[in-house]
């Protein structure tokens, strides 16, 4: 859905928190059909690269913060328009949390990882998130290692919750109340929109116009299903050359090398 297409569907609760987001709170702001009026005209704003840039930085975020915003907005990326009820969407980002730590527990969890990457990687992530604090310098760090190591996000991702970690201390998952006060700072910041009049009930959107500059920050390219299909126009050769790129295993059919570059397309770390 574009921003246009949000605002009908809006009430006055959320159409201010877009508003404020936007303006200074000493501007007179108006009524209902005067908040769509002023979300209209700012649109560029709304969805400006720097701006968006500067509220989702999400080195600057607490951890478990930053872990569940990018759930949640992986989420929205995920689903049909970009588009979900909020109760739907919690339980997708739960639903990813506990796989990971599902995942982590598996003795294939690393199977076509690199051993001495993840045991340095493994050492200093444990390190760093001993207080479970991990400040922006740490993240950084980490970031400049997980390039050099060649540690991708899903591995990342894996390691904190094999350290009892992820997404939070004794791999404790976002319960409703985190949730539900993540979606209301995404709404604060003009992020996500709630359309809570639409005819088949209230969804959150990420809007299509500000959705591209959040792939962009995410590292999120496209959903595994139109990932799989791009992997099945692939030659042979084709395959094998991605993976010998990436420094993954060459043996396995088709169906395995493609899932092997699956599990290995997410690059950045989550910090």
């Amino acid at each position: 859905m574009k921003i246009a297409d949000c605002l009908p569907n809006m009430s006055m609760l959320y159409l201010k928190r877009i508003v404020n987001s936007i303006l200074k709170d000493d501007i007179t702001k108006g009524d209902e059909e005067r908040h769509r009026e002023q979300i209209a005209q700012n649109e560029a704003e709304l969805f400006s690269d720097e701006r968006i840039r500067k509220v989702l930085d999400l080195e600057s975020y607490k951890r478990s913060q930053r872990i569940l915003t990018e759930g949640i907005l992986k989420g929205l990326l995920l689903s049909s328009e970009m588009a979900c009820p909020e109760d739907e969407l919690f339980k997708l980002v739960q639903k990813f949390e506990q796989a990971v730590i599902d995942e982590a527990k598996s003795e294939n969890a690393f199977k076509f990882s690199d051993p001495k990457s993840v045991e340095i990687y493994e050492t200093v992530l444990d390190v760093a998130l001993e207080d479970d604090h991990v400040s922006i310098d740490e993240f950084r760090m980490l970031e400049r290692l997980r390039i050099k190591l060649g540690i991708t996000r899903r591995e990342h991702r894996l390691l904190e919750a094999k350290l009892g970690k992820f997404p939070q201390p004794k791999n404790e998952l976002h319960n409703s109340s985190f949730f539900t006060d993540a979606i209301k700072y995404l709404q604060s910041i003009g992020i996500l929109f709630c359309c809570n009049k639409m005819e088949g009930g209230s969804v959150l959107v990420l809007p299509e116009e500000i959705a591209p500059i959040v792939k962009s920050i995410l590292g999120f390219e496209m959903k595994p299903e139109s990932q799989k299909l791009m992997h099945e126009t692939l030659s042979t050769y084709q395959l094998r050359s991605a993976l010998k790129y990436m420094n993954l295993p060459l043996s396995g059919s088709k169906a395995e090398r493609s899932e092997r570059l699956l599990m290995s397309a997410d690059s950045q770390v989550d910090g």
